[in-house]
């Protein structure tokens, strides 16, 4: 039988691993080191950024990865007008991408890269000079404001993951996340301060 000291001693172990884990993605934050929250499924990684975003009084863009293809990051070829020398040319340009857009518009943002272990290696190649040079594929320079999280599975929990290149490990802190079990659950209580259901009915819950 587990006695109570044992579980209090667990429980402390637990809190000051997440404790540890938070101060590291808040120290990242305000130096504007791109950071990758890493933990198993159904960590809270995602709603944790959430809630931090909001608490900041930050908007929060995500980019999943898995669900991603290379022009979502740089843009869709599109034919554009340019003049040289008097003569006017057509020439290849590129989209700029919604996301983009949001962040020049809104510069405290939160950059969220969801799902970075299903990532398909040309996508994250993509992302290579926004996470180290925070430059956007068209060139101009990230906000200062705006902050750059990323969040993954270990390889061997993620279904279908890919083997993540050198290139793009290097370039991100990694954060081991490890919530407390009553982090989690007061997590959970409150949905994360999102709005939850307004129901008796445990379902819905």
């Amino acid at each position: 039988m587990t006695s109570t000291k044992t579980v209090e001693n667990e429980q402390a172990i637990s809190k000051e691993t997440q404790t540890k884990s938070m101060r590291m993605l808040r120290i990242c934050m305000e130096q504007r080191i791109p950071a990758m929250l890493v933990s198993n499924p159904g960590m809270t990684k995602t709603a944790s950024v959430r809630e931090l975003a909001r608490d900041m009084g930050y908007d929060l863009v995500i980019l999943i990865g898995s669900r991603s293809e290379a022009p979502d990051v740089t843009g869709y070829p599109m034919v554009a007008s340019e003049e040289i020398n008097g003569v006017v040319s057509k020439v290849t340009d590129y989209a700029v991408q919604k996301w983009q857009q949001h962040i020049v518009q809104h510069p405290r943002t939160i950059l969220f890269l969801d799902e970075w272990s299903n990532t398909p290696p040309s996508v994250r190649a993509s992302f290579l000079s926004i996470i180290q040079d925070r430059q956007f594929p068209n060139g101009d320079m990230f906000p200062d404001e705006t902050i750059i999280v990323g969040a993954m599975n270990p390889v061997e929990s993620s279904p279908d993951g890919y083997e993540l290149d050198p290139a793009s490990s290097n370039r991100m802190a990694h954060i081991e996340w490890v919530p407390s079990v009553a982090s989690w659950l007061e997590g959970m209580m409150k949905n994360f301060n999102r709005p939850t259901p307004v129901s008796d009915n445990e379902k819905d819950w």
